[in-house]
């Protein structure tokens, strides 16, 4: 067996445990692995013969961290892979591949907090507004939109949703999150609205002969992608008169996304966890850090590489 085949052999079995012990999300999951994949191919550039990941150095860990470093990568990102690459080497030392931890005296970097950029409510409603609710397809659009505006759902769990997941006279969904963990969700009555009125007027022209309990589908009547849901976000903004910035979290993935704080919209919070950026986000909304401003805060571990985090008016 080869360097490279072993490599990807104990990236399976990484993997899976993973899975198994903390029932992560396959775009978790996947994070992982492209972090060690870097790793494995910067290590078989650098070294010739020996160049497994379970005879790596602790030298050798910090060579891959300063060759980030050199390449400008950003610090959150090389945060992230020294994570990964800590997690790895624990899971090796704990089956018993490696004798000594590689990545022990590697000092994770504290990063600052960067406040989340924000939107004023003319800027929220220009963008909920921007789909056409006459079509079938801006019906979806506007829908989505007041559900992720409402409820604060992650992006992976919007485009994921079923029919049975909502209950209408409830006003709230329900969610499997991360670790396999559920939630109840509270909607707003404009949300639920919308809800109701794209699940009678547009999901079966859009869905056509297919059977599915997808909620929200494509044109083709598929079940939506994350990426495909950030393309008609930013051609929303777009035709509204903004630029999106990036869809980020600070870690990969998956960050709720929460577009602002009215009334009519609000929902109370569900579960007792709090998002990273709570401290942040009271400040936004007592107005120290801006008066009025509307805040889109990032907020969850691995997975959604997508995620409306940072929305600026052009």
């Amino acid at each position: 067996m080869n360097a490279s085949e072993l490599n990807a052999g104990l990236l399976d079995e990484f993997s899976d445990a993973l899975w198994l012990e903390d029932g992560l999300s396959r775009n978790t999951l996947e994070s992982y692995r492209s972090d060690l994949q870097q790793f494995c191919e910067w290590l078989g550039e650098q070294k010739w013969n020996d160049n497994t990941l379970p005879s790596a150095t602790h030298s050798d860990l910090l060579g891959f961290l300063a060759y980030k470093v050199s390449g400008r990568v950003k610090a959150r990102t090389t945060s992230r892979e020294l994570s990964s690459l800590k997690r790895f080497y624990r899971f090796l030392l704990r089956q018993g591949k490696i004798q000594v931890d590689p990545s022990l005296n590697i000092d994770t970097p504290k990063l600052p907090r960067s406040l989340p950029a924000s939107l004023t409510e003319a800027d929220v409603e220009a963008l909920l507004n921007a789909p056409d609710v006459a079509r079938s397809l801006g019906l979806r659009d506007r829908t989505m939109l007041e559900v992720l505006y409402a409820s604060g759902l992650r992006v992976s769990e919007l485009v994921s949703l079923d029919v049975a997941q909502i209950s209408l006279n409830m006003g709230v969904i329900r969610v499997m999150g991360k670790g396999g963990r559920e939630r109840l969700t509270p909607l707003g009555e404009e949300a639920l609205e919308w809800v109701t009125r794209y699940t009678r007027e547009a999901r079966l022209i859009l869905l056509g002969e297919k059977v599915t309990n997808t909620l929200f589908g494509s044109a083709c009547g598929a079940a939506m992608t994350r990426q495909a849901f950030w393309r008609l976000v930013r051609r929303h903004a777009r035709s509204g008169g903004h630029h999106i910035i990036a869809l980020k979290s600070d870690r990969p993935g998956g960050g709720r996304v929460r577009m602002g704080i009215r009334a009519d919209r609000a929902t109370p919070a569900a579960g007792g966890r709090m998002d990273p950026h709570a401290d942040t986000s009271r400040h936004l909304a007592r107005g120290d850090l801006g008066s009025g401003r509307w805040r889109g805060a990032g907020g969850a571990k691995r997975g959604d590489r997508t995620m409306l985090d940072a929305l600026v008016p052009a």
